[in-house]
């Protein structure tokens, strides 16, 4: 099923809308994203019925608005104590949230090593490159200060998932891998995680676009990440990127799309993840370059 996702929607007053005006563009999938505040479910059961809309999944961090470099749900790895309680709590709220709206995949987001000035030297580096620049220096610096305290913040991680998913044994959840230079979870972090984590309700989410993005600033070769953890692949957001700008339609940006077709799991859920805003006509448009790409389903 190719899902969409409610980043690619205007706002509206209720996830029912929301499934609705997807119905309408023909998808029969909706991903909630955590790119802004969720609205209320609406009559959903009713929407469901009528247009055959299913929630695929939810992103960690819907249910928050941004305050500062980071939501609370995005702090499961912090050092300090008291934040990582609140994020554990924090997914807690989006559990009972999906289901609520008959939902039962929540994607954890959110496992980044902190340090003084971390956060503004990867918002540094992030400039450098989108202008061209090159960024060794900056990257070898968050690259010092992610690996200081790697080892305790991975803890931290996996005590978080293991309170998560045993306390919801019914929920499914997923986690992504490392997107931006300071997170945790390269191919070494997710092999730790997943040794120390085995639990049957815990997969991997990738997001395709990003992981392209994320190799201009210094992150692993999305075609590594792919082939080694496809296995454990419980979805993927679709869409391409150039540079370090994302969200674009398929085709249009630097993915291969081949190998991506190549490695994608037959039973993983995809999820078209254009722009805010994207429009119908965009949308349309996405949806056409998906199927033609052979990564639809």
């Amino acid at each position: 099923m190719l899902a969409l996702s409610t980043r690619s929607l205007p706002p509206r007053g209720s996830i029912e809308e929301l499934c609705r005006e997807a119905a309408q563009l023909q998808f029969r999938g909706l991903a909630v994203s955590s790119h802004d505040v969720a609205p209320r479910p609406g009559d959903l059961g009713g929407a469901a019925a009528k247009t055959g809309v299913q929630i695929v999944c939810i992103k960690s961090g819907c249910l928050e608005a941004r305050t500062g470099p980071r939501r609370i749900a995005e702090e499961l790895a912090s050092l300090d104590e008291g934040r990582r309680a609140r994020a554990v709590k924090s997914a807690f709220d989006h559990v009972a949230f999906a289901r609520a709206i008959y939902c039962k995949t929540i994607v954890l987001c959110g496992a980044f090593a902190e340090g003084p000035g971390l956060d503004e030297r990867v918002r540094h580096l992030e400039g450098r490159v989108d202008r061209g620049e090159a960024g060794g220096e900056a990257l070898e610096e968050i690259r010092i200060l992610t690996n200081r305290n790697r080892e305790r913040h991975l803890e931290q991680y996996c005590r978080s998932l293991h309170a998560i998913t045993r306390a919801h044994a019914d929920a499914y959840f997923a986690i992504p891998p490392a997107g931006r230079p300071h997170e945790l979870l390269n191919a070494a972090g997710l092999d730790d995680v997943l040794a120390d984590v085995k639990s049957s309700n815990l997969d991997l989410w990738f997001d395709i676009g990003r992981a392209r993005a994320s190799e201009r600033l210094g992150c692993e070769a999305s075609v590594d990440l792919l082939s080694k953890f496809a296995s454990k692949m419980a979805g993927c957001d679709l869409h391409d990127a150039r540079g370090i700008r994302e969200h674009l339609v398929p085709g249009e940006g630097e993915v291969d799309w081949i190998m991506v077709r190549d490695h994608l799991r037959r039973a993983a859920v995809r999820v078209l993840d254009l722009d805010v805003g994207a429009g119908p006509g965009s949308i349309r448009e996405a949806a056409r370059a998906v199927e033609s790409l052979g990564v639809d389903h």
